[in-house]
């Protein structure tokens, strides 16, 4: 049914129930899932014109708007890396999530990017309960603990800006 699903997330616990559904869907119809990492609410983008997705309507910019896009760039880089259209290259597989050395990446064709470590959490939980169901792993195997530890100790994990 589905060959190709676009997760877009910005990696805060309110995304984990929609990312949960995303892998699930991905596993279940063998689909190439795609995940997006966003900033800010996804119905109000960054542009002069802001349009509420869900009245339609025109929304000023205004003192308060512009406080919360700068609250969500805040300790945020964006870099242009990609060589076409975001759409395009999603379409095409240029972006694949990869893990090694104890970290995940973003590559894109030569440029590999981290991904923030408080993310990770997407990542491992997305598949747990299946594990445990499925008797892949016994539920009492020191591997699943280990992942169920280690999904634990990331909801922990401090803010970039913490010391």
């Amino acid at each position: 049914m589905f060959t190709k699903i676009l997760f877009a997330t910005s990696g805060s616990p309110c995304c984990d129930a929609a990312a949960r559904v995303a892998f699930d869907l991905a596993a279940r119809y063998n689909a190439k899932l795609f995940v997006h990492h966003v900033l800010g609410v996804p119905s109000r983008g960054f542009s002069q014109v802001v349009v509420d997705v869900r009245t339609g309507e025109k929304v000023e910019l205004d003192e308060d708007y512009t406080l919360w896009v700068k609250d969500e760039l805040k300790n945020k880089v964006l870099l242009p890396v990609l060589g076409g259209q975001y759409g395009k290259v999603l379409e095409t597989g240029e972006l694949a999530v990869e893990y090694r050395d104890g970290a995940f990446f973003l590559r894109y064709h030569q440029t590999v990017l981290p991904i923030d470590p408080r993310t990770y959490r997407v990542i491992l939980d997305y598949r747990l309960d299946e594990f445990r169901q499925s008797g892949k792993l016994a539920a009492d195997s020191e591997e699943l603990r280990e992942l169920e530890s280690i999904v634990t100790a990331l909801e922990y994990l401090p803010e970039p800006t913490e010391t």
